[in-house]
């Protein structure tokens, strides 16, 4: 799989290596996504086999799912988004989302695991300052930043599908570090900013999340996730691996060591140009400080 997140299409390539079943399932929930007004480009194949996947080729659950999705990427603004991104718009030119991103310090798509899904780092536990967050952004522009975020994210992942042209669908392994995370950071206000952002993954873009793994989870995040699990659907939930204080973090067996942050144990120590330039690094005057990984990982350098 390439990890080139702005390759060229190969849409005919992508069905052809899809078998007869898979390859008429697709088409069929490719009529069913233009029949209900969606906007299509040369990635939607793959989305429609991402749909397909996730409902188990079901076909009346496939085609429930994508018209229940044309309409709220409608109404939801999802849709321009991804037209915008397939326009050549970056990441971090999106509002608010420069804001998430030094909260959270969130870096999208910055490299594959060893079985081709793609990675991406965050570290919860830098947020030092809980209600900036909240200061900065409405719980609508959070959303919207979240949006933002996930489109990014897909349209990444139907576009290394599409390049790969092997049948599959890649998806995204999360990595989270809490490390520093503390009960004073879970305001009421970020854990509605959380409730109304969680379920959105689940309901319209499936087959996004291979696996998150959150890394040195305090005992009371161990016990916040089992408060609000039920948020994910139950396959989602069986995807999350914590990893508690102290213990050791699950990535290398699943994460070569060129893309894997040194501070767990790799040797990745920048962000590599490709991908700090999709998502607009590039084009930023400063590169912020907060564009970090504890002090160890560096994701961009000049």
């Amino acid at each position: 799989m390439t990890d080139d997140m702005t390759g060229e299409s190969g849409q005919g390539e992508f069905l052809g290596a899809l078998s007869p079943e898979r390859r008429a399932a697709v088409e069929a929930a490719r009529a069913t996504y233009v029949e209900a007004g969606g906007r299509v480009d040369e990635y939607t194949d793959a989305m429609m086999l991402r749909f397909c996947v996730g409902n188990r080729f079901d076909a009346k659950r496939t085609a429930a799912h994508v018209k229940k999705t044309v309409a709220w990427r409608r109404s939801s603004g999802a849709d321009a988004f991804r037209a915008s991104f397939l326009s050549g718009a970056k990441l971090l030119e999106q509002p608010g989302v420069g804001t998430m991103v030094e909260a959270l310090s969130f870096s999208p798509c910055v490299g594959v695991t060893r079985g081709g899904d793609l990675l991406t780092y965050a570290s919860v536990g830098r947020l030092v300052a809980p209600d900036t967050l909240c200061e900065k952004l409405s719980i609508d522009e959070y959303f919207r930043a979240n949006l933002a975020t996930l489109e990014f994210q897909c349209l990444a992942l139907d576009r290394a599908a599409t390049a790969r042209a092997d049948g599959t669908a890649p998806r995204v392994w999360y990595v989270v570090g809490v490390e520093g995370l503390k009960g004073s950071h879970l305001r009421p206000q970020l854990i509605k900013y959380f409730q109304r952002t969680a379920p959105v993954a689940d309901l319209y873009y499936p087959e996004l999340m291979s696996v998150s793994c959150i890394l040195g989870a305090p005992a009371f995040l161990v016990r916040m996730w089992n408060m609000l699990r039920h948020l994910f659907a139950r396959e989602t939930q069986d995807k999350v691996i914590i990893t508690k204080k102290g213990g050791e973090a699950p990535l290398g067996g699943s994460i070569a060591p060129e893309h894997l942050p040194a501070c767990y144990g790799g040797q990745m120590v920048g962000m590599c140009p490709k991908h700090a330039k999709a998502i607009g690094l590039f084009d930023l005057d400063e590169i912020p400080e907060f564009i970090t990984f504890k002090v160890a990982f560096t994701v961009y350098t000049r």
